[in-house]
């Protein structure tokens, strides 16, 4: 019952951010919307104690890039490496464990299917349990049909969680989820 609950504020946050991202790639000068699968490293790994960690990321995502007048579309390769922050008080004061964490990545993604696109960015997360909201702010760039453009973005995203161990140390994860953003140019 616990986990239908989850994965309901999962598909209403998704869908949430799949709204914005319909509306962002048309009404800003410059956006981004993608879905977004992959997997990555935490190390030493996640336990039920609070510790600081290293992590990476790598997936694909499959969305559209828009730097006006340009624009790019397909599948983007990603990579990301950060670790967690201990500016936070309460519980996620000292790190990350298995039931919570934050902190920051960097990374980028490029390519397309239609044109030629990508993002750098700077992404803060926040899990709870299953459920990562990240932050981001990027630098885009997208040639295709409709020419060659860049500038700079904002925007948020959701994803699931899922770790690859059944028991701690969890040191590698795969996740799926949406993200979305608009900037200008």
């Amino acid at each position: 019952m616990r986990m239908i609950r989850r994965f309901s504020v999962l598909i209403a946050l998704i869908s949430a951010v799949a709204l914005l991202a319909q509306g962002s790639a048309y009404a800003a000068p410059n956006a981004v919307a993608a879905a977004i699968t992959g997997s990555g490293t935490i190390g030493p790994g996640l336990t039920t104690i609070p510790t600081p960690q290293s992590v990476t990321f790598g997936g694909n995502a499959v969305g559209t890039i828009v730097a006006v007048p340009g624009a790019s579309a397909g599948i983007y390769n990603c990579s990301f490496t950060g670790s967690s922050s201990n500016d936070l008080p309460g519980p996620l004061a000292n790190g990350d464990s298995l039931a919570a964490g934050k902190g920051t990545v960097n990374g980028s993604c490029s390519g397309g299917t239609i044109g030629t696109g990508s993002a750098i960015c700077a992404v803060i997360y926040i899990r709870v349990g299953p459920i990562v909201v990240i932050i981001f702010t990027c630098g885009t760039s997208a040639s295709g049909p409709t020419g060659s453009g860049s500038g700079n973005g904002t925007g948020v995203g959701v994803f699931l969680f899922v770790p690859d161990q059944a028991t701690p140390p969890v040191t590698s994860y795969r996740l799926a989820g949406v993200v979305a953003g608009a900037g200008a140019a």
